[in-house]
């Protein structure tokens, strides 16, 4: 027989505090600093909870911000922010881990708490005005940077540290031209009927519209010990970004736009970045993407001013801890026109009706009206009277009425294809990352990939929309829409549907 009494006497009355505070300095607009301290007993709860966290807190953050153009000459024309950060965070728990024994404040040990400090500082440089020198407009002004690095350290029961440092900076160029760049190579055609007009006022342009170059890189660093005295593997990476963009109008109906984004990794340069630097290597390109777009918009004629768009994608991939012995690569190539014919505004190109003009006299009208006019209003009032409206030919007026009724005949073209390639080897031809050509005509290592060499995916959609009023309330919409897909798997097993 087992038997145990429980008896509960009195009510459990351990108080339980929070406290914080907070501190801003500002020295007028050149630099801010800002302080806040808080503090959390373990048994301190709010109204809607019952119980407190077992665990008491202290965290102290200080935040500072400097404009260091503000005191740099005007002239210079630099906008040269800076600001940094600290924090540091400590939870103690009530009670020793798996035991009911207090543990002090002021007596605890580190292996039973949790804390985290970090600190941080961000910089970055820019031109805020422009020069009148014109090497340094076109050069400085349009560079920016900024560098930014942290430092942060953790430890808690089971890990006795864990240290990460980041480091990353960004260096970038960027140029727009003006807008007047162009020459109209046909204006003396200015004079030639029908066309002469519209051939005068085209123009091309000489440079492109604007384009950009950008450079960036990120370090990391974490490093971690156990309690136990295991130490991990430190995980580093050290990767470098950059990227290139052209905007181009060509013509006044003609503009293309052409973007580079790679990807690199630089581990082996650890501890040696200068090196890369001087040696201008960035390292082993992991991931490179290419995008090219096209818009054309020509106008033929008033009524007919069709829209064509061309767009190419291309992506390349190689992992670092990739064992085959070649790239992933994929493109994507759409096309796409669509166009609007009015009946009505074609008819009327032929011919167009008069139009109502309803005229009469005025609705209120002066009851005094003076009854002795002068004969030349007189005369003026009945040749009005005598005027008679142009109706225009009554035949071509019914036609008119009848083809307005038509809605706009729109049409819509788009055409995609998405190809895709594994354990490619060799450098990609031009045409087959834009859609020029079929076949990429490289080595494939079939031996790590096995049949699913790639893959193949085609699809054409075409739609069309009109309508007919039969009266001014009611209307009947037509569309049309056709869809046909071919699709080629990795396994080489083909399907068509429409």
């Amino acid at each position: 027989m087992w038997i145990d009494e429980l008896r509960l006497s009195g009510v459990k009355k351990d108080r339980g505090i929070a406290m914080r505070m907070q501190s801003k300095f500002y020295l007028a607009d050149i630099g801010n600093t800002s302080i806040i301290y808080s503090r959390k007993d373990a048994d301190f709860h709010v109204l809607q909870q019952r119980l407190g966290s077992n665990s008491s807190s202290e965290d102290l953050r200080i935040n500072t911000s400097f404009n260091l153009h503000k005191i740099l000459p005007k002239w210079m024309g630099l906008n040269i922010p800076l600001s940094s950060s600290f924090s540091n965070v400590v939870n103690i728990p009530k009670f020793y881990p798996g035991t009911d024994i207090y543990s002090e404040r002021s007596e605890a040990p580190d292996s039973i708490m949790t804390k985290s400090q970090s600190i941080s500082f961000n910089s970055s440089i820019s031109k805020s005005s422009k020069s009148d020198n014109k090497l340094v407009k076109l050069t400085l002004d349009n560079l920016k940077g900024n560098f930014s690095t942290s430092r942060s350290t953790k430890s808690s029961e089971i890990m006795e540290s864990e240290v990460s440092q980041n480091y990353s900076g960004k260096l970038s160029y960027g140029y727009s031209f003006a807008r007047d760049n162009y020459v109209k190579p046909f204006g003396w055609m200015k004079s030639v009927p029908l066309v002469g007009k519209k051939m005068s006022e085209f123009q091309m342009y000489y440079t492109p519209s604007s384009f950009s170059s950008s450079m960036d890189f990120t370090e990391k660093l974490t490093e971690k010990l156990s309690r136990a005295g295991l130490r991990s593997p430190d995980v580093y990476n050290l990767g470098l970004n950059r990227r290139f963009a052209l905007d181009y109008k060509i013509f006044s109906n003609l503009s293309v736009k052409y973007d580079q984004n790679s990807k690199s990794n630089m581990n082996d340069y650890r501890g040696y970045v200068w090196t890369a630097v001087e040696n201008l290597d960035p390292g082993i390109i992991t991931n490179v993407t290419e995008n090219f777009n096209t818009n054309f918009k020509p106008e033929l004629f008033s009524l007919f001013k069709p829209n064509f768009t061309y767009s190419a994608g291309y992506r390349w991939d190689r992992p670092v801890s990739s064992t085959v012995d070649g790239a992933d690569i994929g493109t994507q190539v759409r096309f796409s026109t669509n166009f609007s014919l009015d009946p009505a505004q074609i008819f009327e190109s032929i011919y167009k009706p008069p139009s109502d003009k309803k005229t009469g006299s005025s609705r209120g009208r002066s009851r005094t009206r003076t009854r002795v006019e002068t004969e030349d209003n007189k005369k003026n009032e009945d040749k009005n009277e005598d005027k008679k409206d142009d109706k225009g030919n009554v035949v071509l007026n019914v036609v008119h009425g009848f083809i307005d009724r038509f809605d706009p005949l729109n049409l819509t073209y788009t055409e995609t294809i998405n190809r895709t390639a594994k354990a490619v080897q060799g450098e990609v031809p031009i045409g087959y990352k834009f859609g020029w050509l079929s076949e990429h005509g490289l080595y494939q290592d079939s031996t790590r990939v096995g049949s699913n060499t790639g893959s193949f995916d085609h699809k054409q959609d075409i739609s069309l929309r009109s309508g007919f009023k039969l009266t001014k309330k009611t209307s009947v919409s037509l569309s049309f829409g056709e869809n046909i897909s071919q699709t080629i798997g990795g396994s080489g097993v083909e399907q068509r549907s429409i």
